[in-house]
């Protein structure tokens, strides 16, 4: 339980920190921190085998957390850009 909560949360705070870093990209604020939740539990599922060597279990499931939730979000950013690029 304590996984999903750490993964969640991380994922959470980057889509946060990724909404005030790069605003009139992606959905909102809002929005934006539930794809890094989501992201976060995507990343914690996908890339936690990787990372078993850290001694410390927040390290271990919040690093993976933190690169799942920029990905997605990312991916969210650049698919959904509303920017028209006009004049």
């Amino acid at each position: 339980m304590l996984v999903y909560l750490i993964s969640f949360i991380t994922g959470a705070v980057v889509g946060y920190i990724g909404s005030k870093l790069f605003p009139g990209q992606g959905w909102g604020v809002i929005a934006n921190t539930i794809v890094g939740a989501v992201g976060g539990y995507i990343g914690n599922a996908y890339l936690a085998p990787f990372f078993h060597s850290f001694e410390n279990v927040y390290l271990e499931n919040a690093v993976p957390a933190a690169i799942g939730g920029t990905m997605l979000l990312l991916v969210v950013m650049f698919a959904f850009n509303h920017d028209t690029g006009g004049d």
